[in-house]
């Protein structure tokens, strides 16, 4: 991947998340995040594929990421995280990878349906556990917080 295609790719997922957001009717005020958040889970993930050439782990980092920095856009925007999370995810949706699975399986070139149904299978699943890895990660580190406040408030 050259440095043309990594940028082109980090646009592209700008104006794509720019535009789920227009579709979501996302409040004005917090489009600027979520399309700095989709830009980002883009670049994650086009980090990862490009060091390490596993679409799991890219779609698996790239959504914990996402995640996370949707919660901390909540918090920032006192918003539904789910506000920040939808259109983020839209640059690592396995898009290509679903249509050119479907058309595979269409025209019988099962050696290629394997290929990108395995790609699709790994990009969806690595969303998936990443998503689960950040709530849990989440919700352990607000319940921590909460104990904090609560031993320093009984100090006071």
């Amino acid at each position: 991947m050259t440095w043309e295609r990594f940028l082109l790719g980090l646009v592209t997922s700008g104006i794509s998340t720019l535009g789920f957001c227009l579709l979501l009717k996302l409040n004005p005020k917090r489009i600027p995040a979520a399309v700095i958040g989709g830009m980002l889970t883009n670049l994650v993930y086009d980090a990862v594929v490009l060091s390490f050439g596993n679409l799991l782990l890219a779609a698996f980092s790239s959504s914990l990421f996402m995640a996370l920095y949707s919660e901390i856009s909540a918090k920032i925007f006192r918003a539904p995280a789910i506000l920040f999370i939808v259109p983020c995810a839209i640059p690592i949706v396995p898009g290509s990878y679903l249509y050119y699975t479907g058309y595979y399986l269409l025209t019988q070139q099962t050696e290629r349906l394997a290929y990108y149904a395995k790609g699709t299978l790994q990009i969806g699943l690595g969303i998936a556990v990443g998503m689960g890895v950040a709530s849990i990660l989440i919700g352990i580190g607000f319940h921590v917080l909460r104990y904090l406040r609560a031993r320093i408030h009984e100090r006071v």
